[in-house]
């Protein structure tokens, strides 16, 4: 099963707005409203919210923090697929964007678009336990990655996302 195809679709960049749109509105929308439980949301300046990064592993972060290549990113993912929690998993995603700043890193993968399917299968694994924050800090870091560089993602990855997305309490 392949999530990855040599194509590009208008279809992604659409996912995309509808995935940003779905998460940021309602906390566009809360943000002006008093009745946020403090428990849970913790205003800072200039009217932001900030969700708390809930059951995140430090060791797995500090980890994924030390990673300076896709594959020591992707040996972690398969390492900890089992107890990895959303959080780290959206912080794998931002990590390797970051590391695909680099040319010939963007070159590796695109032509070895494989190499990332741990980290697609276990962003799919995990997406039901998703917050809104890991559902859009992925959304974004693999639109990044696919605008940097000729790596398009698979529909199923986006719909995973949107479906997320859409039924999120």
């Amino acid at each position: 099963m392949t999530q990855i195809s040599g194509r590009q679709d208008n279809a992604l960049v659409h996912s995309v707005l509808q995935i940003f749109i779905l998460l940021l509105l309602p906390f566009a929308i809360n943000s002006f409203s008093s009745s946020l439980p403090s428990s849970v949301f913790t205003p800072i300046r200039h009217g932001v919210v900030r969700i708390p990064v809930l059951f995140a592993s430090d060791e797995i972060h500090q980890k994924t923090r030390e990673c300076d290549s896709v594959e020591a990113i992707l040996d972690l993912c398969e390492e900890n697929k089992e107890n990895m929690p959303p959080p780290n998993v959206s912080f794998c995603w931002n990590q390797l964007s970051w590391i695909l700043r680099d040319f010939k890193k963007q070159r590796e993968i695109e032509q070895k678009p494989d190499l990332l399917e741990p980290l697609l299968a276990l962003t799919i694994q995990t997406s039901d336990r998703m917050n809104s924050r890991s559902v859009a800090v992925i959304s974004h870091r693999m639109a990044l990655i696919s605008s940097k560089s000729k790596l398009r993602f698979d529909s199923e990855i986006w719909d995973v996302l949107e479906n997320r997305a859409l039924t999120m309490p």
